[in-house]
């Protein structure tokens, strides 16, 4: 009898583990889905405030910095 129980002890304890790292599995998951979302909205704001920085004339678009050197006077 003692035995039986004990067995039943460890399979319960056994499906309390599961559903637990089942549970931690879908908050990772989550975790990483927020952290994307982050990212994106980082990437975003960057790209909307080098937009308004270039509108305002407070930076340069990184075309006006390039030239073609043989296009230059003395080439």
């Amino acid at each position: 009898m003692k035995q039986n129980e004990k067995l039943q002890s460890i399979e319960k304890a056994n499906e309390i583990i599961v559903k637990q790292h089942l549970d931690m599995l879908d908050q990772i998951k989550s975790i990483s889905i927020l952290q994307g979302d982050i990212a994106k909205q980082i990437v975003n704001q960057h790209e909307e405030t080098d937009q308004l920085y270039k509108a305002l004339g407070l930076k340069k678009d990184l075309s006006y910095y390039s030239f073609n050197l043989y296009n230059e006077e003395g080439h």
